[in-house]
C-alpha cells in the first residue's frame, strides 16, 4: 500500500510511539480525587480489624460487605471481585489541609503549558489523522516480528471471510445473542449462590451489567512470505459478558499448570533446566510446534481434560460442576460480531480469552500424559521434553530415522493436535534463544528472528525519561541472561546498542545501562527474586508537561500527613509515582473492529451546536449555536455534534438570569427533561438547586435559557451508556466551573471513573 513520505515516516516510529502533548486539568483532577480516596481509605481502616480493601476487587458501597463471608470461601478464586466505589468521610485535619493545600498548587499551575521540542512536524501530524480517518486501509501489528502492517481493507476483509467461512470452527448466527447469553449465566450463577458454592461479591463479579460485544480481527502473518498476508485470528472480548466467566475459571486452572510435568514457566525457567543437563552421545535437538493449537481443541475434549485436571485438585465437588459449567458456557456459546454479522466458534478458544493459556496447556497436558509419557514405543529415546504451551521442546537420543517415525506416530495419535518439527545435531532455536551444544553441555545464545525489525520505543516519544533510559537496561539484562558465552555476549550487546542508537538513543544513556549491567552477573538473573511487597501509595496520573511540577507539590506537602499523631505513621514512606502513557499511534490508527462500516455522507459540511426542533413548546428558551459561552468567563467553547429538543443521553447547560450555570444530564429527550426543570420552578416548593435559586432571586421560567453541549451516542458494541454519560457530565461540569457559589451545581460527581 503507498503511503506518502509523511505517513512513512510516522508509521516507522512504531505504534508505541506517542505525540508531544499538553497536559490535561481535567484528568488530572480526576487523577488527584483518586489518590486522596486511597489516602482517606488508609485513615478509615486504620483503626478498624478491617483490612484495607484491594482498589481492584472490593464490592459495593459497603466496607464491611464480605465480613461475615465463611471460610468455605476464602479461596484465591475471591480476588474475583467487582470494582470497588466506596470512597469514606474521613475528617482528619491534617489529611484535610494537604488535600487542600495540594488541589490549590495544582490550580495554579501553568496548564497551558506545552512541551518545549514538538516529536511530530506539522505534516506527521497530518499524515496521522489521515492515515486514522482512512477506511481504504487496515493497519495492524505483525503477528510476529514487531513489523507495523499497513494493509488494503479490501485484502483485509477478504481474509477475514475465508476464515470465517470455515463453517467447522464458525457457526453464522441469526441474531445477537447477548441477551441470551446473559440470561444464561445468571441463571448458571444464581444456581451456585443458591446452593452456596460462591459468595455474593463473586455473583456480582460474574454477572456484567453491559457488556460489550467480542469483535473478530486478525493479525497478518507477513513472516510467512505470502501476499496478501494471511491472518492469526484474535477475538477481542475485553469488558464482555465472558470476560469474568475466563478469569474466574482462569485461577483454578492457572494453579494446576506448574504441575504439568513438562511445564516451562518462562524463558528463564527454560535456561535454568538446560543448565545443569549433559547430553548423550550423538543426540539431536528438536523443538515441535502444535499447529494452530487454540482454535484445534474440540470443546468436549477439552472439558474432559479440565475435569481430569482439577478433580485431581483439593477443589469440592460442587465448585468443580460450577467451574465446568462456566468454562463450558466460555467454549460453547463463545460469539462475536463481523461486521454485522454474528458467529459462534465451533471449535477450539479465542485467542485473546483470560483462560485460553491455561486451557490449551492443561489439553496438551493430557495429550503428553496419553502419547508421550505413556503408551509411546520411543519413550526411552527421549532424554528432555519440555513445552511452553504450543512449542515443545526435546533432546533425542535416538538417529533421524527414529525421529521421523516418531514425528509421524505423534501425528497419528489425536486428528486435532499435528506438529511441526525442525531438528540439527548442532543447534536449534526455542522461544527467544539459540540452543546449541558445546562438547557433552548446551550452550545459549539470543535469537532473532529474520522477520524481526527495530521495535524499540524512540527515544523522541513523549514518554518519561526515566521509563525511557530503562529500556536499554532491562534489554541488556535480557541478552545477558540468555547468553552464556562471553564473547558472544559482547557481540550481542553491541549490536543492541547500535539498534538503541538507531531509535535516538544518546551514547551517555546507553553507557550508563551497560555500567549498570555490569553490576549484575549471570547467576543473579537466572536467579528467581522474591516479589517486594509494596506498601507505598500510588498516585498514577497521565504523562504531561506538568507532572514533574505535581510531583513536587505532594512531596513538598507530604509532610503534613507524616506529622499528625494519629496517622502519621500511616504515611511514613513518600508516594509512588506512576506516569500513565499519553495516545499513541496504536491508539489512533489500530481498531480492533476493523469490520466494514457505512458512514452517512454529507453533501455539504456537517452542522454543529445546538437547534430547535421546532416541533415542541421549549423551542424557545433554546441558546442556539455552535459555541457554548463560559458562564463566567465569557470564553466560547465549540460544540461537537448536532442537537435538537428531541435528542437524548445528552450533557446541557441551564442559565439563569444572573449568568449563573447548571450543567445536567438526562437519557431522555431533552425537552422532557427541560419540562421537568420548568415544573419544579413553577412549583415554588421544590428544593431541587434551579428551582430554589429562581424562588430565591425572584427569577421567571420564562428566563430560563438552555442549551446542550453533548451527546453520548449509541454504542455499536454496546457497554455502559450510562456511565459514559455520567463521566460527559462531570467533565462539563468541571469545565464551565458550574459548582457552587460559582454555578448552580451542588457538587462534581467524579466516582463514575472509579
Amino acid at each position: 500500500m503507498a503511503l506518502t513520505s509523511d505517513q512513512s515516516l510516522v508509521m516507522s516510529k512504531g505504534l508505541n510511539f506517542s505525540a508531544t502533548c499538553g497536559a490535561d486539568k481535567f484528568s488530572t483532577y480526576v487523577d488527584l480525587q483518586k489518590f486522596f480516596r486511597v489516602i482517606n481509605l488508609k485513615i478509615f481502616f486504620s483503626d478498624r480489624q478491617h483490612q484495607l480493601p484491594n482498589q481492584l476487587q472490593r464490592t459495593d458501597d459497603d466496607p464491611t460487605a464480605d465480613a461475615s463471608v465463611s471460610e468455605s470461601f476464602n479461596q484465591p478464586y475471591e480476588v474475583c471481585r467487582p470494582r470497588s466505589r466506596f470512597s469514606p468521610m474521613v475528617f482528619n485535619p491534617s489529611s484535610i489541609t494537604f488535600m487542600n493545600i495540594v488541589k490549590r498548587a495544582i490550580d495554579e499551575l501553568s496548564w497551558k503549558k506545552f512541551p518545549k521540542k514538538n516529536n511530530l512536524s506539522i505534516g506527521e501530524r497530518r499524515a496521522l489523522k489521515e492515515l486514522g480517518s482512512n477506511r481504504k486501509i487496515t493497519i495492524k501489528p505483525a503477528d510476529k516480528g514487531g513489523l507495523v502492517v499497513v494493509q488494503n481493507t479490501e485484502d483485509y476483509h477478504a481474509e477475514v471471510t475465508r476464515q470465517l467461512f470455515d463453517r467447522t470452527n464458525y457457526k453464522v448466527l441469526k441474531s445477537n445473542p447477548t441477551a441470551q447469553i446473559i440470561t444464561l449465566i445468571r441463571n448458571v450463577v444464581q444456581t451456585a449462590l443458591d446452593e452456596g458454592t460462591i459468595s455474593d461479591s463473586t455473583g456480582q463479579f460474574l454477572c456484567t451489567k453491559f457488556p460489550t460485544i467480542p469483535v473478530f480481527y486478525i493479525l497478518p502473518k507477513v513472516h510467512k512470505g505470502i501476499l496478501p498476508p494471511p491472518g492469526r485470528p484474535i477475538v477481542a472480548g475485553t469488558d464482555s459478558d465472558f470476560q469474568p466467566l475466563a478469569m474466574f475459571v482462569d485461577q483454578f486452572l492457572q494453579p494446576l499448570i506448574p504441575k504439568v510435568k513438562s511445564f516451562l514457566k518462562d524463558t528463564k525457567d527454560f535456561l535454568l533446566k538446560l543448565r545443569d543437563l549433559t547430553l548423550p552421545i550423538d543426540s539431536i535437538l528438536v523443538t515441535l510446534d502444535v499447529n494452530s493449537l487454540y482454535t484445534s481443541i474440540p470443546h468436549n475434549e477439552d472439558l474432559r481434560a479440565a475435569r481430569k485436571h482439577l478433580a485431581e485438585s483439593s477443589i469440592s465437588s460442587k465448585m468443580l460442576d460450577f467451574v465446568l459449567s462456566l468454562l463450558e458456557i466460555v467454549l460453547k456459546k463463545n460469539y462475536f460480531r463481523y461486521g454485522t454479522i454474528f458467529y459462534e466458534q465451533s471449535k477450539g478458544t479465542a485467542m485473546g480469552a483470560n483462560m485460553a493459556p491455561a486451557y490449551a496447556n492443561l489439553y496438551m497436558s493430557s495429550f503428553e500424559d496419553a502419547y508421550v509419557w505413556s503408551n509411546n514405543p520411543f519413550l526411552d529415546k527421549i532424554f528432555t521434553w519440555f513445552r511452553y504451551i504450543d512449542d515443545c521442546f526435546l533432546i533425542w537420543s535416538g538417529n533421524v530415522c527414529e525421529l521421523h517415525q516418531f514425528h509421524e506416530f505423534l501425528n497419528s495419535r489425536n486428528p486435532n493436535i499435528s506438529f511441526t518439527k525442525e531438528y540439527s545435531h548442532e543447534s536449534v532455536h526455542f522461544l527467544d534463544v539459540l540452543v546449541y551444544k558445546e562438547g557433552n553441555k548446551l550452550a545459549t545464545d539470543l535469537y532473532v528472528k529474520p522477520t524481526d525489525v527495530n521495535s524499540f520505543l524512540d527515544f523522541s516519544s513523549y514518554h518519561p525519561v526515566g521509563q525511557k533510559k530503562s529500556i536499554p537496561y532491562s534489554q541488556m539484562l535480557r541478552v545477558k541472561r540468555i547468553v552464556s558465552d562471553h564473547t558472544r555476549l559482547d557481540t550481542r550487546l553491541h549490536a543492541l546498542s547500535v539498534k538503541f542508537r538507531d531509535k535516538g538513543y544518546t551514547r551517555r544513556v546507553l553507557k550508563q545501562a551497560q555500567l549498570k549491567t555490569s553490576g549484575v552477573t549471570r547467576e543473579e538473573l537466572l536467579c528467581d527474586v522474591p516479589k517486594r511487597k509494596m506498601d507505598r501509595i500510588p498516585f498514577v496520573s497521565t504523562f504531561s508537561p506538568l507532572s514533574k511540577d505535581i510531583k513536587k507539590i505532594i512531596r513538598s506537602n507530604w509532610h503534613i500527613l507524616q506529622n499528625d499523631r494519629e496517622v502519621g505513621h500511616l504515611f511514613s514512606t513518600l508516594p509512588v509515582f506512576a506516569m500513565r502513557r499519553t495516545r499513541n499511534i496504536r491508539d489512533q490508527v489500530v481498531r480492533a473492529d476493523s469490520s466494514p462500516r457505512t458512514k452517512q455522507t454529507f453533501l455539504s459540511t456537517p452542522v454543529h451546536g445546538t437547534y430547535p426542533c421546532l416541533q415542541c413548546n421549549h423551542c424557545n428558551g433554546i441558546i442556539k449555536g455552535d459555541t457554548c459561552a463560559h458562564p463566567r468567563t465569557g470564553e466560547g467553547i465549540k460544540l461537537k455534534g448536532f442537537f435538537t429538543c428531541q435528542s437524548d443521553f445528552v450533557v446541557y447547560l441551564l442559565k439563569c438570569p444572573c449568568g449563573l450555570g447548571y450543567v445536567g444530564k438526562t437519557t431522555r429527550p431533552f425537552k422532557d427533561r427541560i419540562s421537568e426543570h420548568k415544573t419544579s420552578i413553577r412549583s415554588l416548593t421544590s428544593d431541587l438547586p434551579v428551582a430554589r435559586h429562581f424562588r430565591e432571586f425572584r427569577h421567571n421560567v420564562s428566563q430560563l435559557r438552555y442549551q446542550i453541549l453533548d451527546r453520548i451516542l449509541p454504542l455499536s458494541r454496546g457497554g455502559d451508556r450510562d456511565r459514559l454519560l455520567l463521566q460527559r457530565e462531570a467533565k462539563w461540569t468541571y469545565l464551565l466551573d458550574t459548582v457552587s457559589p460559582h454555578g448552580l451545581n451542588e457538587k462534581l460527581e467524579w466516582h463514575c471513573f472509579l
